[in-house]
């Protein structure tokens, strides 16, 4: 019997390792700014920035420049999206001490969000992305199946590596698994992302206020 399997609805995920000494100055620089006191808060289960701006406000160039060629490379070469303008909207810096991990969530009011990773070890906690309906989660009893692949399987985990770049559309949930080791502090950089123009004028739904 001859048949297809087509993967009919698949999720793009933009991976990316910068080389090490690209931008060492600047991550050095986010290190010792969150050793200092009152610039990080409680998140959930891990610890993030008090700002929310932090490519801009805490002057990082170097990794300014390279998120958002990686973001014009995957919305224009790979998504082929049609807009004026993508460009990061707000950004900030995840901690992960030993022990903490970071709840299932996704990214809205966000076209893209991504995450670079500025200091990790082994065990420090993976990223996982979750499978937006898995089928077999309501059914009951649950389906299980021999061997997980790209058509069953419902999360997907990657151990982070330094320097890393993970670029997703922001629906798509995710989650960080516990950081198991004794003495390493996880450390990455979150963004969001918007485009402009918003809406159409074809369709009564442009928002000029939006380009500026």
């Amino acid at each position: 019997m001859k048949f297809n399997v087509r993967n009919l609805f698949p999720i793009p995920l933009f991976e990316l390792i910068f080389d090490e000494d690209l931008f060492k100055d600047e991550v050095d620089l986010i290190i010792s700014k969150i050793q200092e006191d009152g610039v990080l808060h409680v998140n959930e289960k891990n610890l993030a920035s008090d700002d929310s701006f932090v490519l801009d406000e805490w002057n990082l160039p170097k990794i300014k420049q390279c998120i958002e060629s990686s973001l014009k490379h995957f919305a224009d070469d790979v998504l082929q999206y049609e807009y004026e303008k993508l460009y990061i909207t707000q950004s900030w810096v995840n901690v992960n001490p030993p022990g903490s991990s970071h709840h299932y969530h996704k990214h809205p009011n966000s076209i893209l969000s991504g995450i670079l990773y500025l200091n990790t070890g082994d065990e420090c906690g993976d990223i996982v992305f979750h499978q937006p309906e898995g089928y077999s989660r309501d059914l009951k009893p649950k389906i299980k199946f021999d061997e997980n692949n790209m058509l069953t399987w419902e999360t997907v985990k990657f151990a982070p590596k330094n320097n890393q770049l993970f670029i997703f559309p922001s629906n798509l949930y995710h989650s960080v698994s516990t950081n198991l080791t004794q003495e390493v502090d996880r450390v990455s950089l979150s963004f969001n992302t918007f485009i402009s123009p918003l809406g159409s004028k074809e369709y009564k739904t442009y928002a000029s206020m939006i380009n500026t």
